[in-house]
């Protein structure tokens, strides 16, 4: 049987699954298997899934995964997050759109501390959203600086999503981390200018209103106790990382000892917020890392079945010149968020795009955060991007075309950035290269 209708059959099988709201690990296990017992061999076909339990997360790329998921749900469920937040809150003043920017530079922080986006967006949305609407905020400019800055969590180092994806495309761990600092902050900026665009076309999308007065002395005293310890553990793995002292492995183990000394600093470290993060830290890595099983099976059975080796062939071989094939699998990869969980977009496509960019000569690192920041895309792109369901889910009272319509200026923000780093690779593999992380 053709390589071409296999392929059809086993992407349909696993897409038939998805539609019918099968979870994406269990969907990709039962493609796996009756793959493999149609296709190839039977016995083949458990031996490869046994031996993906034993040994495809059994990397030591991998164990930042964890590390990084603790320290964030850690520094969530204790409250320290909600100190950084009251801390910006107060060096904003009565700036117009303040409670906007603030979710921008909040998200940034806390993207930097957590790498999680869901952790991200719910405390955004819990945090900041009934502040914007008890100050008559519009939609706009309520819902689309939270649902654009909750993402920011995958692209800001230290960040679980990046170290997933170099595990998977075995690349440079500190390098795509490192490599994501500037595209983040270009993010952001980005995410800053459509702000204070909306705002100066339509003030009344966030009418001023009275704050507190807050002296200096204030101001001083909460960076210093709210915030600097926060950024402290930033920085702490930041340079751990970018001068090689250690390993992001070992640099996500002393984030975490770091995080662990400022609660008990705060005095937080109670036992309901250790089983609170515990339980949350537990769920999301056994979440993550049965995907990674499934589809590093699903993996060996597209190489066995020689659908992935035949499609990198195929595509190496279209007319198409190399940048509009890098456009056009990050086109897909937006098209994929809209249906699918990051981790599973990353699963499934990048055993097939890693090959085709190396062989068109392109650095490996400069497009996965291109591919990073696609994802993100996806997943706040209307009608089914899953940050969209997450601060739905948070606000069952908002409206679906508010949700949609706020995200749509973000989106092309983020859009002009990926247009950016095509044009200009170094903004991603400056620092990385100055390190000598390539």
């Amino acid at each position: 049987m053709d390589w071409q209708i296999i392929g059809l059959i086993l992407f349909g099988i696993m897409f038939l699954l998805l539609f019918l709201g099968i979870p994406v690990s269990v969907s990709l296990l039962v493609s796996v298997l009756i793959g493999f017992v149609v296709f190839v061999n039977p016995v083949l076909g458990v031996e490869h899934v046994i031996n993906s339990f034993l040994y495809s997360v059994a990397k030591f790329t991998l164990t930042p995964v964890p590390l990084f998921i603790l320290a964030g749900n850690l520094l969530f469920h204790s409250g320290v997050a909600m100190r950084c937040i009251h801390c910006v809150s107060k060096w904003m003043g009565a700036m117009p759109a303040r409670l906007s920017f603030i979710s921008v530079i909040a998200g940034t922080l806390f993207g930097a501390i957590s790498g999680s986006t869901l952790a991200s967006h719910s405390l955004l949305t819990s945090v900041l959203y009934p502040e914007m609407k008890k100050n008559n905020y519009s939609e706009a400019l309520s819902l689309g600086p939270i649902l654009a800055s909750g993402g920011l969590a995958m692209i800001i180092p230290p960040s679980s999503q990046s170290v997933f994806y170099a595990a998977i495309a075995q690349i440079s761990v500190a390098g795509i981390l490192i490599g994501g600092i500037l595209p983040g902050i270009l993010m952001a900026i980005g995410y800053s200018l459509v702000i204070l665009l909306r705002v100066a076309i339509n003030p009344s999308h966030a009418p001023k209103y009275q704050v507190e007065n807050i002296t200096w002395k204030e101001r001083f005293h909460s960076f210093l106790v709210d915030l600097l310890p926060s950024g402290f553990i930033i920085l702490l793995m930041l340079v751990f990382i970018l001068f090689g002292i250690t390993t992001p492995t070992e640099a996500a183990a002393v984030g975490f000892v770091a995080s662990v000394i400022v609660v008990a600093g705060y005095r937080c470290l109670t036992w309901e917020v250790i089983k609170k993060t515990a339980i949350a830290s537990m769920e999301t890595t056994g979440m993550l890392f049965f995907i990674a099983i499934t589809a590093d099976a699903y993996g060996k059975l597209l190489a066995h079945t020689q659908v992935s080796p035949s499609i990198v062939k195929w595509v190496a071989s279209l007319d198409m010149a190399p940048h509009a094939l890098i456009v056009a699998m990050l086109v897909l990869v937006v098209i994929m968020g809209c249906f699918m969980d990051n981790v599973a977009i990353m699963m499934i496509t990048i055993p097939f795009f890693i090959p085709i960019v190396q062989s068109l000569g392109f650095d490996p690192i400069w497009f996965a955060l291109m591919m990073l920041i696609a994802i993100q895309i996806g997943l706040t792109t209307p009608p089914f991007g899953l940050g969209l369901f997450v601060v739905k889910g948070l606000l069952p009272h908002a409206k679906a075309k508010d949700l949609y319509l706020s995200a749509v200026p973000f989106l092309i923000s983020d859009s002009c950035v990926i247009a950016l780093i095509l044009l200009f690779p170094n903004i991603v593999l400056y620092i990385p290269g100055m390190m000598n992380l390539l």
